[in-house]
């Protein structure tokens, strides 16, 4: 620990100018879609296990297990998975994709039981590793203007939270499974379209 005090500096206030930088704008909106999303789709998806498989309750925490672990690999493997891609942004392209196709998967009617948890392994996997990337984009995207950003990137996941769980949540408990899985798969699809979009600016920006 440092025996002396750091110095504090004062900071230009900013406010909200922020607001407009595309640079800093892009990941945050697509933060906020995709990981809200996945959060969506994961509390709605012991519902989904216990009415294809018939599981109890007891059974269906299991779900919750196999998502934990996932999310522990993810936290652990965040800073490999950008080394092996070059970049943060190219590393959120990678879990996004992920994101998708185990959503997409976990949903399928065919899917055994065990190839749901594995499902669910691979998603909080994506969301473990997304998470603190798109947090260090933000971070290093943002500077004095920071804290306020990062508040509003959890802000704006729990608004997409809000919104999507209610919407799928009705369309499941009138059965109808795939419009729930559209609605994950469109509002997934937007936050990766802007991740992508993203990492390609950043690259021709770098050339």
């Amino acid at each position: 620990m440092p025996t002396r005090r750091p110095v504090a500096t004062a900071h230009e206030t900013r406010g909200f100018r922020w607001l407009g930088n595309s640079n800093v704008m892009r990941p945050l909106l697509a933060k906020g879609l995709w990981n809200g999303t996945g959060v969506s789709a994961f509390l709605l998806s012991g519902e989904v296990l216990r009415h294809r498989y018939q599981l109890d309750v007891a059974h269906v925490g299991m779900s919750a297990t196999a998502f934990g672990v996932g999310l522990a690999i993810g936290n652990l493997s965040a800073g490999k998975l950008r080394r092996l891609t070059g970049s943060e942004e190219r590393s959120l392209v990678v879990v996004t994709s992920l994101l998708i196709a185990c959503v997409t998967a976990f949903h399928l009617p065919s899917l055994p039981v065990f190839g749901a948890l594995v499902c669910l392994v691979a998603w909080g996997a994506a969301l473990g590793a997304g998470a603190p990337s798109a947090t260090t984009v933000l971070a290093e995207r943002s500077g004095h203007d920071k804290g306020v950003v990062l508040a509003t990137a959890e802000t704006l996941n729990n608004v997409v939270i809000l919104s999507v769980v209610p919407i799928a949540s009705m369309m499941i408990a009138s059965g109808t499974f795939a419009m729930a899985a559209a609605v994950f798969a469109v509002t997934l699809s937007l936050g990766a379209a802007l991740t992508l979009y993203d990492a390609l600016r950043g690259i021709s920006r770098k050339q």
